[in-house]
């Protein structure tokens, strides 16, 4: 379960709880055509688009004009040098404008919206001044290997559940990997010959939907054997192959040789 950045919405009036709803119809063809997109990729580009649509309020896009595309560059420009919660990246921001500026790109060759201005695209492009006024963002903390490991050998592994979080701890800082990519991995994806992590786009979810062969960072064996633990009480209970390597608690608690170890 997850946000739809995109969702479309069919309803009477042209807004209804905060969804606008006068160019579903041209955003529908439009995520139609661009299934060449990895699903995340997609979602991205729609949120962008969503974005410019409620700086709008819902205008109907065939009624664009420059100046409302220069009013959504002026909002993406002092979004730079906001701060707290309205405040975007340099990255976020220049993302954004490249997505909208490609929409428009598009836009403006469909049937019924030839008439926009040829120059419509070009008016989101941000200013390089506007990333130079950005605020610089804090520098966060980390945690160190040798803290990480503390963590880990510190967290109890008497059950199922804690032997599962122990686990999805070490195998992130085995790859690096994002906490959804870890909880969509399926068992052999772990390969412990070659000492590699497996990030299959077709079955996981992986950034930006590509399939890379991670190798395991050479950190303490303390991480390794966490998965190996686990991978171990898995494979006693049948499990293997294209099972998943976290599945739900409550798969594992109505298999039978598991509920002993709850």
């Amino acid at each position: 379960m997850r946000a739809d950045p995109g969702g479309i919405w069919i309803c009477e009036e042209n807004v209804s709880d905060g969804w606008w709803r006068a160019n579903d119809r041209i955003l529908y063809q439009w995520q139609f055509n661009a299934g060449y997109l990895a699903e995340q990729t997609i979602d991205q580009h729609l949120a962008a688009i969503r974005f410019m649509e409620d700086v709008l309020e819902g205008k109907p896009f065939e009624r664009l004009k420059v100046r409302d595309v220069g009013l959504v560059r002026d909002v993406l420009k002092a979004a730079l040098a906001a701060k707290a919660e309205v405040q975007k990246s340099k990255s976020t921001a220049a993302h954004q404008a490249s997505q909208i500026m490609g929409f428009l790109e598009r836009l403006i060759k469909q049937d019924g919206y030839k008439r926009l201005p040829a120059d419509l695209p070009g008016s989101i492009k941000l200013p390089k001044a506007a990333y130079a006024k950005a605020m610089p963002k804090n520098d966060k903390a980390y945690p160190s290997i040798e803290e990480a490991e503390d963590l880990l050998l510190a967290m109890p592994r008497l059950s199922v559940a804690q032997k599962r979080a122990r686990a999805m701890v070490a195998i992130a800082y085995l790859g690096a990997l994002r906490a959804d990519t870890v909880t969509s991995l399926r068992i052999c994806h772990f390969d412990s010959e070659y000492r590699q992590i497996l990030q299959d786009a077709d079955l996981s979810r992986t950034k930006n939907g590509k399939s890379l062969r991670i190798d395991w960072f050479p950190i303490s064996d303390s991480f390794l054997a966490a998965v190996k633990d686990w991978i171990e009480g898995l494979e006693g209970a049948g499990l293997a192959g294209q099972d998943a390597l976290f599945p739900s608690l409550r798969m594992l608690q109505h298999r039978k040789d598991l509920k002993t170890s709850n």
